[in-house]
């Protein structure tokens, strides 16, 4: 038995011929791919988020510059697409859009991998609803922030999945549903965790059905 995928995203509209895969994969950086990954990994990203993870080597205004001119180019190839609902705040232009995997960015990694269809799930998020969007990137600033931390302070994130990838059997036939599960390891300890991340919109029942 395996947890229900989510159903997917429609992409950007246009067809991505194989031929025009191959060339891009051939041209994207290490940290075009790392990219990859963590949306995929996490399912939505915020422009921020993604400068926080995967600029973090940059200072002043060029890592701002430099994030910008990355996801326009990755979005340009059908790598990622944004979504046309904007996060709040004061952040501007890519810095404050959601962003997921587009088809041609689905396909890389397929590429990558070297996967079948059904094989290792490349994950483009199902519906999106406006809370759907919250709790997502809620998780994902989880993430992010944890490798922050781990970067100045003597621990190692060893692994972060999100959901359903962090869905656990619960020996009775059924799933428990966390958001996310961690590991964490410092010195000769680690800790296994599964988070569930509130943000008060889930009704009792629901949250009993995760366990």
């Amino acid at each position: 038995m395996t947890p229900r995928a989510f159903p997917s995203t429609p992409s950007s509209g246009r067809r991505v011929r194989s031929a025009l895969v191959v060339a891009l994969a051939e041209t994207l950086t290490e940290r075009d791919w790392l990219i990859l990954e963590t949306v995929n990994q996490l399912r939505l990203v915020t422009g921020l988020q993604v400068e926080r993870m995967h600029f973090a080597d940059l200072s002043g205004k060029s890592r701002s510059v430099v994030r910008w001119r990355v996801l326009k180019r990755l979005v340009e190839a059908q790598a990622l697409m944004p979504l046309a609902r904007r996060v709040g705040g004061s952040l501007r232009g890519s810095a404050q859009l959601t962003y997921a995997l587009d088809v041609a960015g689905e396909r890389l990694l397929r590429l990558r991998r070297n996967l079948s269809r059904g094989d290792e799930r490349i994950r483009r998020p199902g519906s999106i609803g406006d809370r759907f969007v919250a709790h997502t990137l809620a998780t994902s600033e989880l993430y992010v922030q944890l490798v922050e931390r781990s970067r100045v302070e003597s621990f190692a994130l060893d692994d972060f999945q999100a959901e359903p990838a962090a869905w656990w059997p619960n020996g009775a036939g059924g799933w428990m549903k966390p958001d996310a599960y961690l590991s964490i390891s410092a010195g000769d300890f680690t800790d296994h965790w599964w988070v569930e991340v509130d943000l008060a919109t889930e009704a009792t029942p629901t949250l009993r059905g995760k366990l």
